[in-house]
């Protein structure tokens, strides 16, 4: 293999992971644009194509990219399937989801609880009329993953390797990132804990591990597991990165030398904790009623559909290793939800205007 790690072919990979970045921007813009208009989806695009961390990850040839794309395109076909009146062409755009979640999943396994989450949710009596369009998106995911599992089960003797999720559960269970609070340790505390590799070995040794930590600093683990971990996973910088948008060092790169990529960085900085905030209380305002008020009911399944994704990936990184560098992929995700904030409480705002306007007719 090392013949072919030359830099001719770095270069040629870059290439196609800046087209597989521009195929992200496209999707996430059209998704935007269907489903809050076109020009909150034009605005939502430009925040994008702003992102730095929509682009450094290509010249590092990280899956980040890849899987972002493949994601993107899973859930625009399932919001497809949602908005169709076709029965048959939200079967066919159903499984279809289903094949491209099978592909994110084989590209990075982060995703490989949704399915099984989606299933029990059919227990949900608001989810149970859905139970046609998730049978054939899972149906979809089967079949794409049954080769890989077929392949674990002949190597490894078991489908899935439970020891990476041991592994990641164990990493991420140290307050802040830092072992006892020491600040040299800050990204990689398991390095320095020298019973992090026997916590990590089992099952019942990772709960003993927990259930120490919880009874020696309680305040202080719920605070990191309810509060910390989601922070920490939505950040700026990568706990393990190299400083500020990079994971690890670079020679030269116009986001360090050109003032055009400079003041864009510096401004998606800024703006990047409130469209956080706005992204997370977004996906929770998709399931309240006002959400099919503001927008028609099939818009409204989208949205909801949309925010389990969201909220099941903050939920598998808050269980697990909750990194800046892991939420990259579902970046543009959290764009269109704080949007959809935005949108829904200007929308909201514009109803109580005429429902006030109305009033004063009527009194008058």
């Amino acid at each position: 293999m090392p013949q072919y790690l030359n830099e001719h072919f770095a270069v040629r990979m870059a290439y196609v992971q800046a087209w597989i970045a521009g195929l992200t921007l496209l999707l996430t813009t059209l998704l935007a644009m269907a489903l809050l208009g076109a020009w909150p989806g034009l605005a939502l695009g430009a925040l994008v194509a702003l992102s730095p961390h929509q682009s450094v990850y290509v010249p590092y040839l990280l899956s980040e990219t890849t899987f972002g794309a493949v994601l993107m395109l899973a859930l625009a076909a399932g919001v497809a399937a949602l908005r169709t009146a076709s029965r048959r062409a939200r079967y066919v755009l159903g499984f279809l989801s289903g094949v491209l979640f099978g592909m994110a999943c084989l590209v990075r396994p982060t995703l490989n609880q949704w399915i099984p989450v989606l299933l029990i949710l059919l227990l949900v009596p608001a989810v149970r009329r859905f139970w046609r369009e998730v049978a054939v998106l899972a149906l979809g995911f089967v079949l794409m993953m049954s080769p890989w599992w077929v392949r674990n089960e002949i190597t490894l003797h078991h489908m899935t390797d439970s020891e990476k999720m041991l592994v990641t559960v164990q990493q991420g269970s140290y307050v802040d990132l830092m072992y006892q609070g020491r600040p040299d340790t800050y990204g990689a505390a398991y390095r320095f804990d020298p019973k992090a590799a026997q916590a990590a070995s089992s099952w019942p040794d990772l709960m003993t591990d927990l259930r120490d930590k919880f009874a020696s600093q309680p305040a202080a683990m719920v605070r990191w597991y309810v509060f910390g971990k989601v922070e920490s996973f939505l950040s700026w910088s990568s706990a393990e990165g190299w400083g500020d948008i990079f994971t690890y060092p670079v020679f030269r790169t116009p986001w360090l030398s050109a003032p055009a990529f400079i003041a864009a960085a510096s401004l998606m900085r800024g703006m990047h904790a409130p469209l956080m905030i706005l992204s997370v209380l977004g996906a929770l305002m998709a399931f309240l009623p006002v959400t099919r008020r503001q927008f028609d009911e099939r818009s409204a399944d989208a949205w909801r559909f949309l925010a389990l994704m969201y909220l099941f990936a903050i939920g598998v990184h808050v269980v697990g290793l909750p990194i800046a560098r892991y939420s990259v992929p579902f970046q543009p995700l959290g764009y269109l939800f704080a949007g959809f904030q935005l949108v829904l409480l200007y929308r909201f705002y514009r109803e109580r205007q005429r429902q006030e306007l109305s009033g004063e007719a009527q009194h008058a």
